[in-house]
């Protein structure tokens, strides 16, 4: 079984001092699950994700600022795999062990998983659920007397799969394979009144759209 490897980094520094800053993150994980898949003769794989981001700050003046943020990952990790509990008791039968007895009976799965501390698994195909895409975000506030003025803006754009032998028996009885791919726009604008007295509003905006 490999090592773990988690790794993550930080870098804050300046462009120009006291206007325009930036910061960028990094983020890799990599491990194996518990699990050792007898069918295949393999350990399962586990986390299996990478991420890079930053923000830049912009700071003209002192009633104005602009934060932009930025986000991109690939995360193309296995989850532990599914054990089959089926069983042909006529008290709580299940139609695949009925169909395809033995193999698809607990018998050939969750039963021998159990002798060895539920470790093992028998899938003919690795559980893939892996999301990868950007997201984007931009803010900026503005000082005006006794108002601020706020607009932001939001983009993300993703695709995800499903991809699993969903018994959990030793051959594929029911395999769902679900892609996906999503996009999402989104504008706020908002002003919110700065007063000490009993007069105090914020007025909201909201649009969005989704692809």
């Amino acid at each position: 079984c490999a090592l773990p490897i988690y790794l993550k980094g930080v870098l804050n520094f300046p462009i120009i001092p006291d206007v325009l800053a930036a910061k960028l993150t990094a983020r890799s994980l990599d491990n194996n699950t518990f699990q050792y898949n007898a069918t295949r003769g393999e350990d399962v794989d586990g986390r299996d994700l990478t991420q890079f981001g930053g923000s830049i700050l912009f700071t003209p003046t002192d009633n104005f600022e602009a934060l932009l943020t930025f986000d991109i990952y690939d995360d193309q990790s296995h989850p532990p795999e599914l054990l089959n509990q089926s069983t042909d008791d006529p008290r709580e039968t299940d139609l695949f062990c009925v169909l395809v007895n033995p193999v698809a009976c607990a018998s050939a799965s969750a039963d021998l998983s159990a002798r060895k501390d539920y470790t093992e698994s028998y899938s003919p195909i690795p559980f893939l659920s892996s999301i990868e895409g950007h997201n984007l975000i931009g803010e900026m506030n503005w000082d005006i007397g006794n108002f601020t003025l706020t607009s932001i803006t939001a983009m993300q754009d993703f695709d995800e799969l499903l991809d699993i032998e969903n018994s959990g028996a030793p051959l594929l009885l029911f395999t769902p394979y679900r892609p996906g791919t999503y996009e999402q726009f989104s504008q706020e604008f908002r002003a919110q009144s700065q007063f000490d007295g009993p007069l105090d509003r914020k007025s909201t905006r909201l649009n969005s759209s989704h692809l």
